[in-house]
């Protein structure tokens, strides 16, 4: 090449390249053309982005120029793969209603990467499968997926998923084996790869079950603690090696100290359990070729908040490999694919144990960047995944809907229930606003809800002839927790309540103290202090008193009852030890004279001058948490309990008569709390739908790419 061709040549590249920039610092336009070369020729899409972008700040005004690039911001994302894409489209449709062609393409872009997010990613089918003998506590799939095993009553049962002519329905049980011990843990039992061989935990020992009814082998194991998910058995494929979670040697467990426990495999014939890894986690799982063992380890709470990891490690012992991490959230009881190329674990998401998604992760270290797949749950789970049938499905078991319990009126005498409350949370200890016009609750929110707030609880008001919740504004500034019980003084005007730290670990007995405030939150003041638990207050009529129980310390089951002035001061001790007050609801007397508690066997009011207490009525046995109410003339009580989930019945104080009160509400739903209404017209209570258990088989849920 000529050097009076060499130089306008580089010159003209300068201009297009890195001079262009420069020269069009006056011009819209001109940045434009830089900007498209740097997309289509240079192919520096980041660069080209950032000039693009540059265009929509310094010339708004230029709107058919700023169509254009917003477009192509849309097209440089895209073609890089990532996700904005979808949004730079958006905004060209929301923001340049009236360049026509730049809106169509959008749209005709964003079709296109939903047309291919389908096609990648296609909506998981969910098939249920009715099993007539449900099992309470799980159950796992035989390597085959063909039939389920599960305990019940301290017999191992196997059930075929297919039952004959009627689709879903699965087929009758047959019986493994009997064992007094015998405890599945949530879907703790393991099948052999082979199909042979069925382990299940017993006490302080796992029994190794043959399929077909022959040998049963039993495997002394170590202390595995108390926790059910730390139950999790694996077979190895060939039915000879045990892989299961116990405490190190020499340790006690104590409160939340999981890491203690560790990951550890023993021959099925006898031998020493060998310690496969020396980090703490639980619930193993062998792969599918047997040369490798899944298991997961927890994070302690970090405000409030558990972690979580998913792990694999040589079988032999060796150094694990993390695949999976959740922060926050915990997983639960891995299952492999039988390709040994995914893993399925349950997610928590949150403090409890509910799970909402299944989360499938990749094994292959050239794969291990693969985006996590998570699949939606037709309910939440508390029972670990039941396993990976050959054609590639997961099995998994829910339990219906959450239905934590709704507020209900119904007359006094009895009749039609009425739904007062909406969805979304899980009410506790009403009370009736001294007008009648509202009941108050202590309101829970469902997993994924939150109460009007945003909070994690709250007391919540709701008007009597039903509609939405509202929050009390208790704008306290300082962090305290609604407890066990509270009510509103006869004014309405204040609240009293067990007041403890927020619900991020288990409150000790120096945390659990008796509070008031008025209902807008002004004035929270701590009235007990004792290093004891006090709960359930409750205010005296004239709102001069307040009682409430103190637990012993050395008793959880019973309590006493205490009486203090409700601006505070000494607490004084109504009953004694004898008496022996359940832990539960008490109430005034309508006249304010007595204080009415549950005691085993009986209803008894103490006076609050002091003397004996006295049976109001005999019931026919201790209640777990039980709750009762006055009627406002003081003849009748109503009363059930809030853990056994009883009707509710209404006694006559002056025959002893007791009626089940009639709600007009399905048969088997379960009762809790109780409050009678200002005017004795009506009573509120909480009732929910009993739990149901469900199995279902997954499928469609990888990416097509993935499907092997």
């Amino acid at each position: 090449m000529r050097p009076g061709r060499f130089v306008p040549a580089m010159f003209a590249l300068f201009l297009l390249g890195v001079g262009a920039p420069l020269l069009a610092q006056e011009s819209a336009e001109g940045l434009y053309q830089a900007a498209l070369y740097q997309e289509e020729v240079q192919g520096n899409l980041q660069r080209a982005i950032d000039q693009f972008g540059r265009i929509l700040v310094r010339f708004p005004e230029n709107r058919t120029v700023g169509a254009k690039a917003q477009l192509h911001i849309g097209l440089c994302y895209e073609k890089l793969g990532q996700q904005e894409a979808q949004q730079a489209y958006r905004r060209v449709i929301a923001d340049f209603p009236e360049h026509a062609v730049e809106v169509a393409a959008a749209r005709e872009r964003l079709a296109g990467i939903e047309r291919s997010a389908a096609e990648r990613h296609p909506q998981p089918t969910f098939e249920r499968i009715e099993i007539p003998t449900m099992p309470r506590a799980g159950g796992v799939l035989s390597p085959d997926g063909t039939r389920l095993a599960f305990v019940s009553d301290g017999t191992v049962w196997t059930v075929p998923l297919r039952g004959g002519a009627v689709e879903g329905l699965a087929g009758e049980p047959t019986r493994v084996g009997n064992l007094d011990d015998a405890r599945s843990y949530l879907g703790g039992l393991s099948w052999s790869g082979d199909g042979r061989w069925i382990a299940v935990n017993g006490e302080g020992e796992i029994h190794v079950l043959s399929v077909d009814g022959g040998e049963t082998r039993v495997v002394p194991v170590p202390d595995r603690g108390s926790h059910a998910y730390s139950y999790r058995l694996s077979l190895s494929p060939d039915g000879g090696t045990l892989a299961f979670s116990a405490l190190r040697e020499g340790q006690i467990e104590g409160l939340n100290e999981t890491e203690k426990r560790i990951i550890y495999t023993v021959p099925t014939t006898g031998g020493d359990p060998r310690p496969v890894t020396d980090m703490w986690g639980r619930m193993p799982a062998f792969s599918p070729d047997g040369r490798f063992i899944a298991y997961v380890s927890a994070r302690q709470p970090i405000e409030g908040d558990w972690g979580s990891d998913l792990w694999i490690v040589p079988a032999q012992g060796g150094t694990p490999s993390k695949i999976a991490t959740s922060d926050p959230g915990r997983f639960r009881g891995p299952v492999w694919a039988p390709t040994g190329d995914y893993l399925a674990v349950n997610h928590e998401p949150g403090k409890n144990n509910f799970s909402r998604e299944l989360w499938i992760v990749s094994t292959e270290a050239e794969r291990s960047n693969s985006p996590v797949v998570k699949v939606p749950l037709p309910g939440s789970a508390w029972d670990m995944p039941a396993g990976w049938t050959s054609d590639g499905r997961i099995g998994v078991f829910t339990r219906t809907p959450s239905d934590y319990g709704a507020v209900y009126t119904v007359a006094a005498e009895g009749g039609k229930a009425g739904r007062v409350s909406p969805e979304g949370g899980w009410p506790e200890y009403l009370r009736w606003s001294p007008d009648g016009d509202r009941l108050l609750a202590h309101w829970m929110p469902n997993e994924g809800d939150s109460v009007p707030s945003g909070g994690r609880s709250a007391i919540v008001s709701i008007p009597a002839g039903g509609g939405s919740v509202s929050n009390i504004p208790l704008a306290w500034g300082r962090e305290i927790s609604v407890g066990v019980g509270f009510d509103i003084s006869p004014d309405g005007e204040r609240l009293v309540f067990m007041g403890g730290p927020p619900p991020t670990a288990r409150p000790g007995p120096e945390d659990a103290n008796i509070w008031t405030a008025f209902v807008d939150g002004r004035a929270l003041t701590q009235l007990t202090a004792a290093p004891r638990y006090d709960a359930f207050p409750c205010w005296s009529p004239d709102g001069r008193w307040i009682a409430f129980i103190r637990l012993l310390a050395e008793d959880f089951d019973h309590a006493n009852v205490y009486l203090m002035s409700s601006a505070g001061g000494e607490a004084r001790q109504l009953t004694a030890d004898v008496d022996s007050v359940a832990v539960g609801a008490i109430a005034f007397s309508p006249d304010g004279k007595m204080v009415a508690f549950f005691s085993d066997h009986a209803i008894k009011a103490i006076p609050v001058e002091g003397g004996a207490p006295r049976i109001l009525h005999q019931i026919e046995g201790p209640l777990p948490f039980p709750e009762l109410s006055w009627s406002p003339d003081g003849s009748r009580m109503a009363y059930t309990s809030s853990r056994a989930a009883g009707k509710i019945r209404v006694t006559s104080l002056a025959t002893g008569r007791s009626v089940e009160l009639s709600t007009g509400l399905p048969p088997d739903m379960r009762y809790m709390y109780v409050a009678w209404s200002p005017d004795g017209r009506k009573i509120a209570f909480v009732a929910s739908q009993p739990e149901r258990h469900q199995f279902w088989l997954i499928s469609d849920f990888l990416p097509k790419e993935a499907v092997r």
